[in-house]
């Protein structure tokens, strides 16, 4: 059985909320790549794919100027709303390329960790409202991008106005690994700095983090 329980660690101060499933501890997501890049006072975070919020929270409570999440799922999107920091806003919405009003999501077993727009064998489906990406990052200063292999098919995903990028890659479709490459070599070519370097060799080399040289 899984309930929402408040936990210390993962890289806040303060804690955050999390799934718990039956009797197992808590699992902090290591978020190397994440803890990599330093905050400022002045920054505006944009949280894509926030699950129940440690990132998020490790933002918030620093604190930053603002942090901003984003979050398809229902239940997780429940868990961003009990947050009460003045610098923190959630919007139940799924970040794609394009202008589309709403799109197919696909809802997986277990806690939540791998929903996506992408289908999944052992997924169900339901509708939830979309967002485009280039509304929600004009002012960012940090990005950070979750999204199960949504990732993908936002083709202006590096802007050079963003000083800091944290991109989880997932192996999705046949061309992933071309596709990732990609966004790397563009990260590179508009002056970014990789301060943690994904491998892909498993689940926890898949991120990395970017941040643009001065």
């Amino acid at each position: 059985m899984t309930s929402i329980v408040w936990t210390k660690g993962g890289g806040t101060k303060d804690g955050y909320y999390a799934f718990k499933d039956g009797d197992k501890k808590v699992f902090h997501c290591p978020h190397k790549e994440m803890k990599s890049i330093k905050l400022n006072e002045n920054d505006i975070v944009i949280d894509i794919g926030a699950y129940t919020g440690q990132y998020a929270m490790i933002c918030a409570q620093y604190p930053v100027k603002e942090i901003r999440s984003y979050e398809p799922t229902k239940k997780s999107f429940e868990v961003l709303q009990k947050y009460e920091y003045n610098n923190f806003k959630c919007y139940n919405l799924a970040v794609i390329g394009n202008e589309d009003d709403e799109r197919k999501f696909y809802i997986s077993k277990g806690i939540g960790v791998t929903n996506s727009l992408i289908k999944k064998r052992t997924s169900t489906e339901q509708i939830v409202k979309c967002i485009k990406y280039n509304k929600i990052i004009a002012d960012a200063t940090i990005v950070k991008i979750d999204i199960e292999g949504g990732e993908y098919e936002i083709k202006d995903l590096i802007q050079p106005h963003i000083r800091a990028y944290i991109i989880d890659f997932h192996k999705v479709g046949k061309t992933w690994l071309d596709e990732a490459n990609d966004i790397i070599e563009k990260l590179d070519d508009y002056g970014y700095e990789c301060i943690v370097k994904p491998n892909f060799s498993c689940g926890w080399t898949m991120a990395g983090s970017w941040i643009k040289r001065i």
